[in-house]
């Protein structure tokens, strides 16, 4: 995704970049039933087309509303409507930061209903940036307003635009349909903070985005519980390592002597209780880092000698907790696989292999909430083999794929989609479906929402990380 898909905004004034602010309160000539009447009369209509001059509409409009007025009432709620709009400098000033990014790869139009003499009264105001618009089309001087179609064809027409390559914003559902059906990119507007969300990510670079949220917060990609606590995790740390390669933006305490990992950071304090090294952090430590052979050993020698009853890797190493997990034993068989092991791990590779055929992961696993973090480190699994020139079966390849099949499209937050699109992808499957859900939902600062990756502890703490989250998603897209 090199550059964005869209190059033309075009924008309603009334609404969106014009907005009534308080406009129920203001009009006080006629009551609020009466001024919808006046607004949507065909007398009105013909006004905002140059059809009818100002004191025919005022005079003739009073006979199409329910209550009887007088045309100077019409005429006095018209000046009260005017007095109340205000530009909306936020959302100008976000098009602006995209119309500068872009470097003149965006160009910005309004189309508008509007009278002349409405249009005269705001054109008139310094307080509007006019200078936001590479050009302004409205109904009076077209002779035609929205939704008619030929309006939309005649802006399109006038800008040259493209409109499989246009954005085009209003904050009435038929004006943005019928958008929608001569191709353009719809956004009804809601609200001017998530108009701007979604601009952003229509017109930025998500990856550009995404990597300097990364940048900026380097080092402090800690995560939090579900409580807003901050957890200092040596875990997270490693994942957003093992997705960016960047050392430079995580931060843990470099091992000396030491051949396994605890999930959260030593020497620090914590609000969480600490319990013994655990298999996961270990293997995903020992697979990010630059170890030597000897130290991966020890390590693996020790991960063998953690087992259960049945000879299914523990998850952590104690001899009196007796947790397994079958994302740990994934990430674990991973492990032994790279470095020609993994022939040692075979009871475990049999128990991940029945989680996976009676898709007991469905509701995720005792240490992960996302059922798509089982299948996303599996997927990683056949990475792995299949460089080692060891690949799986054919069957588990397809109960896997079959899986992910399952789950395209499922509502989630930002880290299962993430993972699962990379899932999909490592599998060879169309992850668009989800690709496009990420891309909607990068936040402001180029960001993504943590995601709860983690239980931690007997009480099964929700733990999430914004830059595990991101690292995911850029990734994936």
């Amino acid at each position: 995704m090199e550059k964005p898909d869209f190059d033309t905004l075009i924008l309603d004034l009334g609404g969106v970049i014009i907005r009534g602010t308080g406009l129920s309160t203001a009009v006080k000539a006629v009551s609020q039933k009466t001024f919808a009447e006046i607004r949507s009369s065909q007398t009105w209509e013909a006004y905002q087309c140059g059809f009818v001059s100002e004191a025919d509409c005022y005079s003739q409009v009073i006979a199409e509303v329910t209550e009887p007025i007088a045309a100077s009432q019409v005429h006095q709620a018209i000046v009260e409507a005017r007095r109340a709009v205000r530009f909306n400098h936020a959302l100008a000033s976000a098009i602006e930061e995209l119309k500068d990014a872009a470097r003149g790869g965006l160009r910005v139009f309004a189309m508008s209903n509007i009278s002349q003499p409405d249009y005269a009264e705001i054109k008139s105001r310094k307080s509007i940036v006019w200078d936001l618009f590479d050009g302004i089309y409205t109904s009076w001087s077209a002779g035609m307003r929205k939704p008619d179609m030929d309006f939309y064809q005649h802006v399109l027409n006038e800008t040259n635009a493209n409109p499989l390559r246009t954005v085009f914003v209003d904050d009435s559902i038929d004006n943005v349909l019928i958008a929608r059906s001569c191709g353009m990119k719809g956004l009804l507007f809601e609200n001017t903070e998530t108009c701007a969300r979604m601009l952003r990510n229509l017109f930025g670079n998500p990856l550009s985005r995404g990597e300097r949220y990364l940048a900026e917060n380097a080092r402090g990609l800690e995560s939090v519980t579900v409580d807003g606590d901050i957890v200092y995790d040596n875990f997270s740390q490693f994942l957003i390592l093992s997705a960016t390669g960047k050392r430079d933006i995580v931060a843990f305490k470099e091992h000396h002597g030491k051949d396994t990992w605890n999930y959260l950071a030593e020497d620090l304090k914590h609000t969480l209780k600490m319990f013994p090294d655990d298999v996961d952090t270990t293997s995903i430590a020992l697979m990010t880092l630059c170890v030597k052979r000897e130290v991966a050993d020890s390590a693996m020698d020790k991960i063998l000698r953690n087992v259960n009853s049945k000879g299914i890797l523990k998850a952590f190493f104690s001899e009196s907790m007796t947790i397994i997990d079958p994302v740990s034993c994934v990430n674990a068989i991973r492990l032994f696989h790279r470095y020609g092991r993994g022939n040692q791990v075979q009871k475990s590779m049999n128990w991940v292999i029945e989680v996976l055929t009676h898709q007991a992961y469905v509701d995720g696993t005792g240490r992960y909430v996302h059922p798509d973090c089982f299948l996303y480190f599996l997927s990683c699994l056949f990475t792995e083999c299949e460089e080692r020139q060891t690949p799986l079966s054919t069957h588990l390849r397809e109960a896997l794929k079959e899986g992910l099949r399952e789950r395209i499209g499922l509502a989630g937050d930002s880290l299962g989609i993430a993972v699962r699109a990379l899932a999909c992808q490592a599998m060879d499957i169309d992850s668009t479906v989800d690709v496009n859900v990420l891309l909607k939902s990068q936040r402001d600062d180029g960001g993504w929402q943590p995601g709860w990756l983690s239980r931690y502890g007997p009480m099964g703490t929700l733990i999430g990380n914004r830059g595990v989250t991101t690292a995911f998603a850029i990734k994936a897209i």
